[in-house]
């Protein structure tokens, strides 16, 4: 899942902050 994230990251930071949250909950 390590470059998956990476690839998030570059895609949208903002975008994978949100989602980050969305998965924790």
């Amino acid at each position: 899942m390590s470059t998956r994230r990476q690839t998030s990251i570059k895609v949208d930071p903002k975008a994978w902050n949100a989602a980050k949250i969305i998965f924790k909950e």
